[in-house]
C-alpha cells in the first residue's frame, strides 16, 4: 500500500514529468515572437517567416524527441519505486512469507507492462502538443507559432500597437496557458501538465491494483481497508479508514463515481485477513479526522473546510507556477518593464502563499510552485526586483519612512487591514493628485487618527453617530493647498467640518445612491461635509468656496 503522502509526491513527480519540453516550448515561441516583432517590411517578414517556420518546427521536433527520452527514463523510475514500496509495506503487515519484490516475476510483468502502457501514453500526448494563440485558440505548435507571430508582426507593422504592446499581447495566453494537449475532434485542450498527471496516475493506479490483487489472492486475503487521510474530499471522507468483506469492497467500490485510487484520489485499498489485522484508524480517530476537516479555517473573513484549504493551497501554486511562466517570456522578449512588474507579482502571490499555509496549517511544499529554467538565480532576481521597485515606489509617494521595507508592507497588507485600507487611500490620492506626496504617509496617520478621535462618536444635529470614514474624507480634510491656489482645493480643518455636523445652518435634502446607499450634506459656516446616513460614515468635505462634490 501506498500512504497518502507517498500518493501525493507521486502526484507532484508526475506534474513534473514534462518539464523540460514545457520550458523549451515556451521559451522558443517566446524569442521567436520578439524577432518577428522587430522586422520593418512585410517582404522582409515574408523570408523571416519562410525560413524560420520549416527550421523551427524541425528543431522543436528534434527537442521534444530528446526531452522525451528523459521524461520516459524517469517515468519507469517513478512507477517501479511506486510498486515496490506498495507491495514492501503489505509484506509487513500479512503474517505470510512472500518472494520479494525484486524476484517476483509476476510482479515484475505487471510493471514492465504499466510502464510500457504509461509510455506509449506520454508519447501519444506529445503528439497532440499546441498553444492558445492571441485570439485564444488553442492550435498545433505549427500553426501556433505561425499565428503568434504573425499577429506580432502585423500589430507593429501597422501602427496598430508599438512594440511591446504587440510582444505582451501576442505572448500573453503563451504563458498564462503554457504547453497545451489537444483533443483534435472536440477542440479541448488540457494544460500539458494536467494531462500528463493524469494519464501517470491512473496508470500508477491500476498498476497498484493489480499488484495488491495478486498480494490479496497469493496471501490468502479475504478482506481489504481503505486507508485514511486528513483533510479528504467529501465523496471519500465517510468510507475512507475501515474495512471490508470482499464482497462489501467490491460493491462499495463498483459504486462509486471516482473509484478508489482513481481520478486524483489519494486513498488506496490493500488487502487484510479479517480478523488477524487490526484497522489502522480507531472509530475515534476516524471521527477526530472528520471534525478537524469541518472545522477547517477562517482566513480574511472566508472559512474553509480543511479540503478546501488543500484545494486553495493548490490555486496559489498554480498561480506561482503560471507568473514564473510570465517572468521567463518577459526575459526571452527582453521585455524588461513588464518583467519589473511580473516580479512584483511573484513576490504578492509567494508572500500570499505562506501566509495562506502558515493560516490552514498546511506545509508549504516549493516543489510544487517549480518551473523548469526559474533557477534559484532567478528567484533571487525576482526578489531583488520586487524590492527595488518598492523602494522606488513608496519613495515618490513618501511612505518609505513609514514602511521601509517590502515585507513590512507585506505585513501592513496581511495583518492589519485598516492600515491598509489608509495606505491604499493615501497612494490613490497622491496618484490622483488630491493630495501632495509631500504631505506622507505618516501626517496622513496622523490625520486620521485625529479624525477618529475627534469626529468618531459624534452625534450630528439630525440624530446620526458618526461610526466611521472614508480615506476620501481624509484626503479632502489634508487637501492640495492650505492656502488658496487658482485650480486647486484647499483642506478643511477638523475644527469646521464639526461645526458642520454639530451646527449646520443648511442641509442639503437625503439623497439616494445608485448602490443604495442614502447621503446628506450638512453646511456649517466654513465647511460642507457629506455623511451615509445609512453607514453612519463620513463621505468628503470641502470648504464652503466649494461645492460638495
Amino acid at each position: 500500500m501506498l500512504t497518502p503522502e507517498q500518493i501525493e509526491a507521486l502526484r507532484d513527480a508526475a506534474s513534473h514529468i514534462t518539464d523540460p519540453i514545457n520550458d523549451y516550448l515556451i521559451g522558443d515561441i517566446a524569442r521567436r515572437i520578439s524577432e518577428a516583432g522587430q522586422l520593418t517590411s512585410t517582404a522582409a517578414y515574408e523570408v523571416w517567416m519562410a525560413q524560420q517556420l520549416g527550421t523551427s518546427q524541425r528543431q522543436v521536433k528534434k527537442e521534444v524527441r530528446k526531452r522525451l527520452k528523459v521524461s520516459n527514463r524517469e517515468l519507469k523510475k517513478l512507477m517501479t519505486q511506486a510498486a515496490e514500496v506498495g507491495y514492501d509495506f503489505d509484506l509487513k503487515r500479512l503474517p505470510v512469507q512472500a518472494v520479494p519484490f525484486r524476484a517476483n516475476e509476476s510482479l515484475q510483468q505487471i510493471v514492465a507492462a504499466a510502464v510500457e502502457l504509461a509510455g506509449k501514453d506520454l508519447n501519444n500526448i506529445t503528439q497532440t502538443l499546441g498553444m492558445v494563440d492571441p485570439f485564444g485558440k488553442a492550435l498545433p505548435l505549427q500553426d501556433v507559432y505561425r499565428s503568434c507571430t504573425d499577429f506580432a508582426f502585423k500589430q507593429v507593422i501597422t501602427g496598430a500597437s508599438d512594440y511591446n504592446t504587440a510582444i505582451r499581447t501576442a505572448c500573453a495566453n503563451i504563458a498564462k496557458y503554457g504547453v497545451r494537449t489537444i483533443d483534435y475532434e472536440s477542440g479541448v485542450h488540457t494544460s500539458l501538465e494536467a494531462a500528463v498527471r493524469r494519464n501517470i496516475m491512473g496508470g500508477l493506479g491500476l498498476m497498484n491494483e493489480q499488484i495488491e490483487q495478486v498480494n490479496h489472492d497469493e496471501m490468502g486475503c479475504n478482506g481489504w481497508e481503505i486507508s485514511a487521510h486528513a483533510n479528504s474530499a467529501p465523496d471519500h471522507e465517510p468510507i475512507q479508514g475501515k474495512q471490508y468483506s470482499d464482497a462489501e469492497y467490491t460493491a462499495l467500490n463498483n459504486s462509486l463515481v471516482r473509484r478508489i485510487g482513481t481520478l486524483n484520489c489519494g486513498h488506496v485499498a490493500f488487502p487484510i485477513i479479517l480478523g488477524i489485522n487490526s484497522p489502522q484508524y480507531s472509530d475515534a480517530e476516524l471521527t477526530d479526522l472528520r471534525r478537524q476537516n469541518e472545522v477547517g479555517i477562517t482566513y480574511q473573513g472566508k472559512h474553509y473546510t480543511g479540503y478546501e484549504a488543500t484545494q486553495m493551497q493548490r490555486k496559489i501554486e498554480r498561480s506561482i507556477r503560471v507568473q514564473k511562466n510570465r517572468i521567463l517570456v518577459d526575459k526571452a522578449t527582453g521585455d524588461a518593464d513588464k518583467r519589473t512588474i511580473d516580479q512584483i507579482k511573484l513576490r504578492q502571490l509567494n508572500e500570499e502563499y505562506r501566509r495562506f499555509s502558515q493560516a490552514a496549517g498546511l506545509r508549504t511544499e516549493s516543489e510544487r510552485t517549480w518551473v523548469v529554467g526559474f533557477s534559484r538565480e532567478q528567484a533571487t532576481r525576482a526578489n531583488i526586483g520586487a524590492e527595488q521597485y518598492y523602494q522606488k515606489w513608496s519613495k515618490e509617494i513618501s511612505v518609505n519612512s513609514s514602511i521601509e521595507t517590502l515585507a513590512k508592507y507585506y505585513d501592513v497588507k496581511y495583518t492589519n487591514s485598516p492600515r491598509y485600507e489608509r495606505l491604499q487611500g493615501y497612494a490613490k490620492a497622491v496618484e490622483k493628485g488630491d493630495i501632495s506626496p509631500l504631505v506622507g504617509f505618516d501626517l496622513y496617520e496622523e490625520v486620521s487618527a485625529e479624525i477618529r478621535e475627534r469626529l468618531v462618536g459624534a452625534t450630528t444635529s439630525t440624530g446620526i453617530t458618526i461610526e466611521s470614514f472614508t480615506t476620501h474624507f481624509v484626503d479632502r480634510v489634508i487637501g492640495q493647498t492650505s492656502t488658496p491656489h487658482k485650480g486647486m482645493r484647499c483642506g478643511v480643518s477638523i475644527e469646521d467640518a464639526l461645526d458642520a455636523l454639530l451646527n449646520p445652518i443648511k442641509l442639503d435634502d437625503i439623497r439616494l445612491m445608485d448602490d443604495g446607499d442614502i447621503r446628506q450634506t450638512l453646511y456649517g459656516s466654513k465647511a460642507a461635509v457629506t455623511i451615509s446616513v445609512r453607514d453612519k460614515r463620513l463621505i468628503q468635505t470641502n470648504p464652503n468656496s466649494e461645492r460638495s462634490k
